[in-house]
């Protein structure tokens, strides 16, 4: 998923839950039916990579989609999921669902998306990253609620990163973040976050925390400001914009 080709991201992102059967999934998983539900309607008529499209065909069944959505993603339905790798193929497809919806600017269901998919596992990478990242998006006030869900998928991957070491170099990880139980495969309950989801995480603290930043210094906080500097520079210190957000701080105080 990459932000800067929305366009082909989103088509990507829709044909691959449409191939999934998403709803029949969820059904499968929670043990309900859910009648007149077919996401292959949602592929229906779309011209390839047209965002307004797929928003005008979306609003169509608007009203069905979210009453089948949060009847299966309520909190008792999703921790009585205990089938790991169903569990797994839910939290994937809850993900997916809050990032199209998030790409669609329908925050309200993109949220209820990501929390579902963190109670099933609550230090997934990818799930705290598009959370934080909707947060910060929605409201300026959320920031710290940002940061710190960016800091646990930081957390997280260092953990995952730790784990990985102690098995070999060579061991791949693939399922869950979670330490294996006694006689248990390694590999049948860890999921190593790649690089590039640590990169993007990295990458989202450092400007999001030199974000705050730049708002302590508005607020003539220049003190303030210089910890949120450094501190998004501890996250991701390839992160040009701090370093010269910080020097601006320094020269303007008289310290170089």
């Amino acid at each position: 998923y990459d932000r800067k080709k929305s366009k082909c991201a989103l088509q990507i992102c829709l044909d691959a839950f449409v191939a999934l059967d998403g709803f029949a999934v969820l059904a499968k998983v929670t043990g309900r039916r859910q009648e007149n539900v077919d996401l292959n309607t949602l592929a229906i008529g779309l011209h390839p990579n047209s965002i307004e499209s797929i928003q005008r065909h979306a609003l169509i069944s608007q009203e069905q989609r979210y009453m089948s959505l949060h009847a299966v993603i309520n909190r008792s339905e999703v921790e009585e999921c205990n089938l790991s790798g169903e569990r797994e193929l839910l939290l994937r497809y809850l993900t997916l669902m809050g990032r199209v919806y998030s790409e669609m600017k329908m925050y309200d269901s993109a949220i209820d998306c990501f929390d579902a998919a963190l109670r099933i596992r609550s230090n997934d990478v990818d799930a705290l990253h598009a959370l934080a990242l909707v947060l910060q998006e929605t409201s300026p006030s959320r920031a710290p609620l940002a940061v710190a869900l960016l800091r646990k998928a930081a957390k997280s991957c260092e953990s995952a990163r730790r784990f990985v070491s102690t098995l070999g170099g060579g061991h791949e990880c693939q399922k869950v973040n979670s330490e294996p139980t006694q006689n248990q495969d390694p590999s049948a309950v860890c999921r190593l976050p790649s690089n590039t989801e640590i990169s993007r995480v990295s990458t989202s603290l450092a400007a999001l925390l030199t974000d705050i930043g730049v708002r302590l210094k508005l607020a003539e906080l220049s003190s303030d400001a210089i910890v949120m500097y450094n501190e998004a520079l501890n996250a991701d210190p390839s992160y040009a914009q701090a370093y010269y957000n910080l020097g601006v701080v320094y020269a303007e105080s008289g310290s170089f």
